[in-house]
């Protein structure tokens, strides 16, 4: 005769194991290198909900005026990833760039920014009036109810903050259209 004690363990044993395997969501063995952003409230991912248009990001920004901004000639521009409803890069030859990011709406309410303390130091960018920083090399600004974002990246330093900051300022009006 067995023992009784490893009839007995057995069943626990394979009970532990459909109940833990059932936490994790079942079987699978699949991974997954997706990230899911929740939409914000009163919205859906996949539209701007409550009327509100979508902002084309690549619409914001002439190649003329990125040209100026990087100091020479855009070769690349188009949809990038990232975060936001609508996200948009402009690149050189030389690997300077731009990124503009507009938010879904609702994602600034009231034009108020939520940062996110993991981020870092947010230095706040005077000529936005409160609505705007700079943070983790990029400028954060809130207009139209939007959760906003430009980086530049041209040369080392202050210079690049500059641009980025001006850029916000020139944006701001355009993304706070209705």
């Amino acid at each position: 005769m067995k023992s009784t004690f490893l009839n007995g363990v057995a069943p626990l044993g394979v009970l532990l194991l459909v109940a833990v395997s059932a936490a994790c969501g079942g079987s699978s063995n699949k991974t997954s290198n997706t990230v899911s952003i929740p939409a914000a409230p009163g919205t859906s991912a996949a539209s701007s909900g409550g009327g509100a248009k979508k902002i084309d990001a690549c619409s914001l920004v002439s190649d003329e005026a990125a040209k100026t901004v990087l100091g020479e000639a855009v070769t690349k521009k188009g949809p990038a990833s990232g975060v936001g409803e609508s996200v948009c890069e402009w690149d050189t030859a030389t690997d300077h760039s731009i990124t503009v990011s507009v938010g879904s709406p609702g994602t600034a309410p009231g034009d108020k920014l939520t940062l996110d303390p993991i981020l870092g130091k947010a230095d706040p960018v005077a000529a936005l009036g409160g609505k705007g920083f700079y943070v983790a090399g990029e400028v954060d600004f809130a207009a139209g109810n939007r959760y906003n974002s430009v980086q530049v990246v041209s040369v080392a330093g202050d210079a690049d903050r500059s641009k980025a900051e001006q850029l916000a300022v020139e944006l701001t009006p355009k993304i706070g259209q209705p």
